[in-house]
Parts: structure tokens; sequence; C-alpha cells
């Protein structure tokens, strides 16, 4: 299968690696590159937009309504959400604006990323074929 690539906003090194981690034996493999700020992320889907990306809503140089915000319009890639703390308020915002998923942190949430990043490309492969 072909390599995506996925585009991390994470301003936690540790979430960040356990991302990696998780994605080291998964197939098919993604290519993978981290901003950890808001501005940085916009720089990097500017230059090259990714198959996917993994924002977090909690940035150094942003409010959650800022990153959220970046979903509205019409992104070419779809974009899951992730966050610290469950908040139904916050995940009905982002899939109001257009994430493709919502995902509360958690050491089973980033061990499953894979899983969870997979099917959100292939759903989104199968939507556009329809």
């Amino acid at each position: 299968m072909p390599i995506y690539s996925l585009l991390i906003l994470e301003d936690e090194t540790a979430h960040v690696e356990a991302v990696r981690r998780a994605f080291e034996s998964a197939e098919p493999p993604a290519e993978i590159r981290v901003a950890s700020t808001l501005r940085e992320y916009c720089e990097l889907v500017e230059a090259r937009p990714p198959d996917i990306a993994l924002i977090d809503l909690n940035l150094p140089d942003g409010n959650p309504q800022e990153a959220l915000n970046l979903l509205s319009g019409n992104n070419p890639f779809p974009v899951v959400v992730m966050t610290s703390m469950g908040n139904e308020a916050v995940a009905v915002a982002a899939m109001k604006l257009g994430a493709a998923d919502y995902l509360v942190k958690s050491s089973e949430t980033f061990a499953d990323m894979p899983h969870f990043i997979h099917r959100t490309v292939l759903a989104r492969e199968v939507a556009s074929h329809e």
C-alpha cells in the first residue's frame, strides 16, 4: 500500500513520540511531519499539504477557536482533532467545522492512532471516488 503523509500539530513532545511509536510498525507506513505551533503548521500546509492532519486544540500560539477555524473552508485533506480533555461542546464545534474525527488523548488512543488515521484516510478516498 502507498505511504501517506501525516502532519501532526502538537506541542507536547511526549504525545508526538507516542504517535510516532504507534506508527513504527503500522501498515501502510506514514510519512510523519510535525509542527509545534499554529504558525508552523500553516507554513507546512502551504509548502506541501498532507494527506491527513492530526491537530491538538491546546497550542502555545493560538487558542482552540483559532485551531478550529483552520478547519473552516475547503480543506483538501481530512483533519482529526485531538485534545487532552473530552469536551462535548468542543467536539461538536470541531465536527461542524469539518473535522473528520475527534479523539481524546490516552495511552489507548495513541496506541490505536494508526487505525484511526488509516480509517479516516480510506473514508476520504472512498468519498472522493463516489
